[in-house]
Protein backbone atom coordinates (compact mmCIF):
# COMPACT_ATOMS: atom_id res chain seq x y z
CA UNK A 1 0.00 0.00 0.00
CA UNK A 2 1.35 3.43 -0.84
CA UNK A 3 1.19 6.41 1.45
CA UNK A 4 -1.27 9.04 0.32
CA UNK A 5 0.12 12.53 0.00
CA UNK A 6 -2.00 15.63 0.59
CA UNK A 7 -1.81 16.47 -3.13
CA UNK A 8 -3.47 13.11 -4.00
CA UNK A 9 -6.68 14.07 -2.21
CA UNK A 10 -9.17 16.12 -4.23
CA UNK A 11 -9.74 19.64 -3.00
CA UNK A 12 -13.41 19.92 -1.96
CA UNK A 13 -13.54 23.59 -2.90
CA UNK A 14 -12.18 22.84 -6.37
CA UNK A 15 -14.65 19.98 -6.84
CA UNK A 16 -17.51 22.25 -5.79
CA UNK A 17 -16.35 24.95 -8.23
CA UNK A 18 -16.16 22.40 -11.07
CA UNK A 19 -19.61 21.08 -10.24
CA UNK A 20 -21.13 24.56 -10.22
CA UNK A 21 -19.40 25.42 -13.51
CA UNK A 22 -20.82 22.28 -15.11
CA UNK A 23 -24.29 22.96 -13.70
CA UNK A 24 -24.17 26.55 -14.94
CA UNK A 25 -23.21 25.38 -18.46
CA UNK A 26 -26.10 22.91 -18.47
CA UNK A 27 -28.57 25.59 -17.37
CA UNK A 28 -27.21 27.96 -20.03
CA UNK A 29 -27.77 25.31 -22.69
CA UNK A 30 -31.31 24.72 -21.43
CA UNK A 31 -32.01 28.45 -21.51
CA UNK A 32 -31.51 28.44 -25.26
CA UNK A 33 -34.21 25.79 -25.73
CA UNK A 34 -37.26 28.11 -25.74
CA UNK A 35 -40.15 26.14 -24.23
CA UNK A 36 -37.78 24.00 -22.24
CA UNK A 37 -36.45 27.08 -20.48
CA UNK A 38 -40.00 28.12 -19.55
CA UNK A 39 -40.78 24.65 -18.24
CA UNK A 40 -37.55 24.62 -16.22
CA UNK A 41 -38.34 28.04 -14.72
CA UNK A 42 -41.85 26.87 -13.81
CA UNK A 43 -40.42 23.73 -12.20
CA UNK A 44 -38.00 25.77 -10.10
CA UNK A 45 -40.82 28.12 -9.04
CA UNK A 46 -43.06 25.19 -8.11
CA UNK A 47 -40.29 23.56 -6.10
CA UNK A 48 -39.67 26.82 -4.26
CA UNK A 49 -43.41 27.36 -3.67
CA UNK A 50 -43.36 30.63 -5.59
CA UNK A 51 -45.75 29.79 -8.41
CA UNK A 52 -49.06 31.58 -8.02
CA UNK A 53 -50.72 30.24 -11.16
CA UNK A 54 -52.77 32.38 -13.48
CA UNK A 55 -50.10 32.69 -16.14
CA UNK A 56 -50.19 31.20 -19.62
CA UNK A 57 -49.87 27.62 -18.38
CA UNK A 58 -53.01 25.53 -18.69
CA UNK A 59 -54.21 24.46 -15.24
CA UNK A 60 -55.98 21.46 -16.75
CA UNK A 61 -52.68 19.97 -17.88
CA UNK A 62 -51.94 18.31 -21.19
CA UNK A 63 -54.60 16.72 -23.35
CA UNK A 64 -55.25 13.05 -22.65
CA UNK A 65 -53.28 10.54 -24.66
CA UNK A 66 -54.87 9.07 -27.75
CA UNK A 67 -56.42 5.63 -27.51
CA UNK A 68 -54.21 2.65 -28.21
CA UNK A 69 -54.52 1.17 -31.68
CA UNK A 70 -56.94 -1.74 -32.02
CA UNK A 71 -59.63 -2.44 -29.48
CA UNK A 72 -57.22 -2.14 -26.57
CA UNK A 73 -58.27 -5.56 -25.34
CA UNK A 74 -55.80 -8.06 -23.96
CA UNK A 75 -55.14 -11.02 -26.23
CA UNK A 76 -54.74 -13.64 -23.52
CA UNK A 77 -53.87 -16.43 -25.96
CA UNK A 78 -51.03 -14.43 -27.49
CA UNK A 79 -49.79 -13.45 -24.03
CA UNK A 80 -49.85 -17.09 -22.90
CA UNK A 81 -47.90 -18.19 -26.02
CA UNK A 82 -45.27 -15.49 -25.53
CA UNK A 83 -44.94 -16.28 -21.83
CA UNK A 84 -44.54 -20.00 -22.60
CA UNK A 85 -41.84 -19.17 -25.18
CA UNK A 86 -40.00 -17.03 -22.61
CA UNK A 87 -40.20 -19.77 -20.00
CA UNK A 88 -38.87 -22.33 -22.49
CA UNK A 89 -35.99 -20.04 -23.42
CA UNK A 90 -35.11 -19.41 -19.77
CA UNK A 91 -35.23 -23.16 -19.08
CA UNK A 92 -32.91 -23.83 -22.04
CA UNK A 93 -30.47 -21.11 -20.93
CA UNK A 94 -30.43 -22.41 -17.36
CA UNK A 95 -29.66 -25.93 -18.59
CA UNK A 96 -26.85 -24.62 -20.80
CA UNK A 97 -25.41 -22.66 -17.89
CA UNK A 98 -25.56 -25.67 -15.57
CA UNK A 99 -23.81 -27.82 -18.21
CA UNK A 100 -21.12 -25.15 -18.73
CA UNK A 101 -20.50 -25.06 -14.96
CA UNK A 102 -20.23 -28.87 -14.80
CA UNK A 103 -17.80 -28.83 -17.73
CA UNK A 104 -15.69 -26.11 -16.10
CA UNK A 105 -15.51 -28.06 -12.82
CA UNK A 106 -14.53 -31.24 -14.66
CA UNK A 107 -11.82 -29.36 -16.58
CA UNK A 108 -10.49 -27.86 -13.36
CA UNK A 109 -10.41 -31.28 -11.65
CA UNK A 110 -8.55 -32.82 -14.62
CA UNK A 111 -5.93 -30.06 -14.54
CA UNK A 112 -5.35 -30.54 -10.80
CA UNK A 113 -4.88 -34.32 -11.20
Amino acid sequence: MTAETPSDKPDPAELARQFLDLWQRQVSLLAGEGGLADAFALMVDLMAGRHEGGDSTDARGPAPAAAAPGDGGLDRDQLARRLAACEARIDRLERQLAQARRDARATTRRRRS
